[in-house]
Parts: structure tokens; sequence; C-alpha cells
């Protein structure tokens, strides 16, 4: 039985198919009609043939589609096909009557293109998200690996910091959770998050350096507001899926000009959250 992947993929196979049969139609048919005029008599040249491969063609193209988008999230490629598709069913359902026999072929054409090209883009996406899968979950295991290997190390013992960094289970955006603590009082400062560039970055230069998810690139904290955090120590948890770094804080950690970001508490009623922590002058 074929898989999930497996079956988007021959979907996708079975759509390029059909899409360049459709337009082997509309190109060859007047070819073949003038070299053997008996074709016409089988009714090739008549509008049930492109209503026949449309039937067949548009759950086909759709499964594919849509099984793929979940995989890949690139909507572009829906996009082109669902163009495709609705203009073979403007072609069938309205082209010879509106646009005569030479539009609607070069409707019929102009769909069958989009088609093809969407599945044939929607198929090595889908091909690509299926590779990364099987490296992010053999990445996965080798992080399993490591990290069970060191549950019962003595103390002192390890691996090598670059083999350690390699191992981590960085999340599908490749960041993991940092957390930043206060060495002198232990309070918790922030949570943000790194890639493997802002955690080799951090520990090179001494200073946190995060990951912005809006911005999509690396900032230091305090480089514009001055409040920097100076790397004490770095630990993993048992799992590598998060960092803890104890840090000396300059200023206030918070943009909101408070020590912590950390300023929401569950009131004890356990039916209101409030403010805890007062901004700073």
């Amino acid at each position: 039985m074929q898989s999930p992947q497996e079956l988007t993929q021959s979907a996708d196979k079975a759509a390029i198919g059909l899409s360049f049969i459709c337009a082997l139609h509309c190109l060859l048919l007047p070819i073949a009609i003038a070299l053997l005029p008996s074709a016409a008599m089988f009714g090739f040249d008549d509008e049930w043939f492109h209503r026949l491969l449309l039937v067949v063609v548009l759950p086909v193209s759709a499964f594919a589609l849509v099984s793929g988008l979940k995989r890949h999230q690139n909507k572009s490629v829906l996009t082109i096909g669902i163009t495709g598709l609705l203009i073979l069913i403007v072609g069938a359902a309205f082209g010879h009557e509106v646009f005569g026999e030479t539009g609607e072929r070069f409707i019929t054409l102009l769909g069958s293109i989009l088609v093809a090209i969407s599945h044939l883009w929607n198929f090595q996406l889908s091909s690509f998200a299926l590779h990364k899968l099987a490296r992010t979950s053999n990445m996965t295991s080798q992080s399993q690996d490591l990290f069970s290997g060191m549950e019962n190390l003595l103390p002192g013992h390890g691996v090598a910091l670059s083999e350690f960094i390699g191992s981590l289970p960085f999340n599908e955006a490749g960041l993991l959770p940092a957390i930043a603590q206060d060495v002198e009082s232990g309070e918790v400062l922030m949570l943000a998050w790194m890639n493997r560039e802002a955690l080799e970055q951090t520990i090179a230069s001494g200073r946190m350096t995060y990951w912005s998810r809006s911005r999509k690139s690396l900032w230091v904290k305090g480089e514009t507001s001055g409040h920097f955090q100076v790397v004490v120590s770095i630990s993993f948890d048992c799992d590598g899926d998060a960092i803890l770094c104890q840090v000396n804080q300059a200023g206030n950690a918070c943009h909101t000009n408070r020590k912590s970001c950390f300023y929401l508490g569950l009131d004890p009623t356990l039916d209101r959250v409030s403010v805890i922590a007062a901004q700073s002058n």
C-alpha cells in the first residue's frame, strides 16, 4: 500500500500526464483529422473528450495539490493549479460557443500548461519536504542517542562542542528557545529564540545574541538600548531542546522598561492575571 506521500506524488504524475494528453489533443487533433478524416467519426473532435478528461483531472489534481500544500505550505502552487483548473472548466463549458474553436483550443492549452506546471512544482516541493523530514528524523534519532549517552556520565566528562551543537534538536524553523536568567538574583529575565548561528555567536562574543522571528535576522540584546546581557554560563536541558543562559543584565531586560519580561502573574484566586512588576523610572 502506498504511503500518503507516494499517493500525492502518483496523483501529481497522473495530473501532469492528463494535462499533457489534453494539450496534445488540442494541438494535434486538427492535423490528425486533416490526415485521417475518419478520426472525426469516433467523436475525438467533440467537446465530450475535454469534459471527460476534466472529470478525471479535477479530483486527482485537487487531492495532489491540497495534500502537497499540507507538506510544503507554498500557496503559490495551489494558486497556479486552481487557476489552470478554472481555465479548463471555462474552456469545457463555454469555450466553443464564446471563444470559437481556435479560442477554445488556446484556453484549453493554457489551462493544461498551468495545471502541469503546478503539479511539477508540487511534486518537487513535496519531494524536498519528504527528504527534509527524513533528515530531521535521522537527526532527532542521533540527538536522542547523544543525550541518552550523556545521562550517566560523571561530572567533567562530555562531548566536543561542535558535536553537541550538531545534535541539538532545532525545530522546523531551525530554532531553540533560550532563557536568560539573572546570575545574581536567579530571576528569569526573558525567553527568546536562537538558531545555530545565534548560539555560536553568543558563545564566541560572550553577549546574548538571538534570532528575531519577525525581522528574520540576528540581534544582539542591548545593541540599540544599551541593555546588554553578558554571558556568565550556558547550559542545556536533558533533551537539548531548551537553552538556559545565566547573564549579567545591564539595565532592564524587557522592552516595557521592566527588569523581567515575566511581569504578568496569575492571581491566587486563579481567575485573574495582573501586573506584578512596576516599570522603572
